[in-house]
């Protein structure tokens, strides 16, 4: 245990700008970055506005190709996760990362796609012209069209679980289905501005962004504008607890979310800004996160900033309601962040997918996962409740 505290603060040292502070990290980037995605918090996947896709293991100092974009297949956004990589494009081109490369996915539609987005490993939906939304149930092997009501240009889009799905367009357009896309309801946005984010915290809780630094909280009783004060707009939303996120836009706009207000942050760039994006960590014992912030933008621009955010009992996001530790392990890893009298399946695979150990549990709050007979590696421990499906790297380390 006190190995791993060590090597947790060394990254700090070398790694980590000023809690709160946004710092533009050198890197080895060419071209304008389109859309970013924090695998973990050192781990970043990066898409570039040729449609080239990279990858960044050391906290965004250097980037390696991943998928080089023909003429004609160039990428819009992406979707990563801990154990999905999944990008979307013109023509309506999706890919998938598998491990080795990228693999295109059978869509049945020449469409522009401009936002993928998961609720978990199987469930996703891809949004883009003509009013075009995609569905899969089967972890993006197979995408199925669903009825749209609108032909609007639609800009992105945000899963919450398999039946909460919202969707935001030009025009001020926002549709969305609690079914899973059987139906949809329309709002349309007083002033109809174009919309270019949105974000859930609960399936009826969240924000959309769009022109004129204009946000919009939707709660169960509507939508509600909030001024930001600023005229830049903003395009990108990342809100992993109700209490914490950012947003950010032109001209190198952050402002950040603290759970009461909207408050702008002194940024180090006047270069637009794209896409944020966040992966975290914590102690278990305490009620609080370590979260590792990232944004991109024109002319390979990287910002990163840390933070550490207290009063967490419920993230915003599924990802992270349970936790291994110690990670990286040797003998044993202990799993907490079950309910008492929860069921859950946990199943340990390899990065590729293979699966080694399968385990059901109930009632045991915390539970200790031995790993002796395991080689050395990266693996994904899969957590499957009621609430949701869980994945967290470990790391062994014998």
């Amino acid at each position: 245990m006190k190995k791993t505290l060590i090597i947790i603060s060394v990254f700090c040292v070398v790694f980590m700008p000023a809690l709160a502070e946004w710092n533009q990290v050198p890197n080895n980037l060419q071209e304008p970055i389109v859309d970013l995605a924090a695998t973990d918090t050192s781990e970043l996947i990066a898409l570039g506005a040729s449609g080239n896709i990279f990858v960044s293991v050391d906290f965004g100092q250097t980037f390696q190709l991943t998928y080089d974009a023909g003429p004609n297949d160039r990428m819009n956004a992406l979707y990563a996760n801990s154990l999905l990589q999944y990008a979307c494009g013109e023509n309506g081109k999706i890919i998938e990362y598998n491990g080795s490369g990228w693999v295109e996915s059978n869509t049945q539609t020449t469409n522009q796609l401009n936002d993928i987005h998961f609720s978990d490993n199987q469930f996703g939906f891809a949004v883009g012209e003509l009013g075009t939304i995609l569905k899969t149930e089967d972890g993006g092997n197979n995408w199925d069209t669903v009825n749209s009501p609108t032909n609007q240009w639609l800009t992105s889009v945000f899963v919450f679980d398999p039946n909460n799905v919202k969707i935001v367009g030009d025009g001020g357009l926002v549709i969305g289905t609690t079914n899973g896309g059987q139906t949809w309801d329309q709002t349309i946005i007083p002033g109809q501005p174009w919309l270019g984010s949105v974000w859930l915290n609960s399936p009826t809780n969240g924000w959309f962004s769009g022109t004129d630094g204009i946000l919009y909280l939707m709660d169960e009783f509507g939508y509600s504008q909030y001024n930001t004060g600023t005229t830049n707009g903003i395009v990108s939303l990342n809100i992993p607890f109700p209490n914490y996120g950012h947003g950010v836009g032109d001209n190198g706009y952050i402002t950040h979310w603290n759970g009461t207000t909207w408050d702008e942050i002194a940024g180090p760039t006047t270069d637009w800004l794209y896409a944020v994006t966040s992966a975290y960590n914590n102690d278990s014992k305490l009620n609080e996160v370590n979260v590792y912030s990232y944004a991109c933008g024109e002319n390979g621009t990287i910002l990163a900033s840390t933070d550490v955010v207290l009063g967490i009992n419920t993230p915003a996001f599924p990802s992270k309601n349970v936790f291994l530790y110690p990670n990286p392990a040797s003998e044993n890893t202990f799993l907490s962040g079950l309910l008492e009298g929860e069921k859950a399946e946990v199943t340990i695979a390899s990065v590729t997918g293979t699966n080694i150990c399968s385990v059901h549990l109930e009632h045991p709050l915390h539970i200790t996962l031995p790993l002796a007979g395991l080689a050395d590696g990266t693996y994904l421990v899969s957590v499957k409740t009621d609430r949701g499906i869980f994945v967290e790297k470990l790391i062994i380390r014998h």
